[in-house]
């Protein structure tokens, strides 16, 4: 296979393909890009910032692990590190450690499946709070279930907010929990919990 010129235990190999990501307990998904692997891990980067130690799902739309190339397979992983990155493609390079092959998959499709609760188009001002600091972001997209969030500020993937979103009716705020599923460049998708 070839000779471990590296400190590790598992030989990495070059490979580069196209990768979705996701989480099902956060309702991640994203995309990124494999660059390289080895029996137990994959090295990729993506625009995402996933926080460390949380298990996603992989999928690899041309499998180095497959007997034939082309082939799309699904395995379970934790992410091990991450590292932000300058000059390149995306925002964050990230290790993880593989644990099992997904034995029923769902396919390459999954990607543009349909939404749980529909989004509508908004363009509502909120407040948002996360980790004792205060700032304000526009709901671009609402559903019963979840909104995509516009902001300068970025919360990581998994952090909890707590949002003030002002109702039709005059004077009346919503007091919202949410669950941050996904960031990029424009801001952050956030999946709504019941306050308790």
């Amino acid at each position: 296979m070839g000779f471990n010129t590296e400190d590790r235990k598992n030989a990495r190999f070059a490979h580069e393909s196209r990768i979705t990501l996701e989480n099902i307990d956060l309702g991640i998904r994203c995309e990124g890009r494999i660059y390289n692997f080895s029996e137990s891990g994959l090295y990729f980067e993506s625009d995402s910032k996933l926080e460390t130690e949380i298990e996603i799902f992989v999928g690899i739309e041309d499998s180095p692990f497959a007997y034939e190339p082309g082939t799309f397979e699904e395995y379970r992983a934790t992410v091990k590190w991450r590292k932000p990155l300058e000059d390149a493609s995306y925002f964050y390079g990230y290790g993880v450690e593989l644990i099992e092959k997904v034995v029923q998959t769902l396919g390459a499709d999954r990607i543009g499946e349909v939404r749980e609760h529909p989004r509508k188009q908004s363009a509502i001002p909120i407040k948002i709070e996360s980790d004792d600091e205060s700032f304000d972001g526009v709901a671009e997209n609402v559903s019963s279930g979840g909104a995509f969030i516009k902001s300068d500020m970025l919360s990581a993937t998994g952090q909890f907010v707590k949002m003030e979103i002002p109702l039709k009716k005059k004077g009346k705020i919503a007091g919202l929990v949410g669950k941050v599923t996904r960031t990029n460049l424009r801001g952050f998708g956030v999946k709504f919990f019941k306050s308790k």
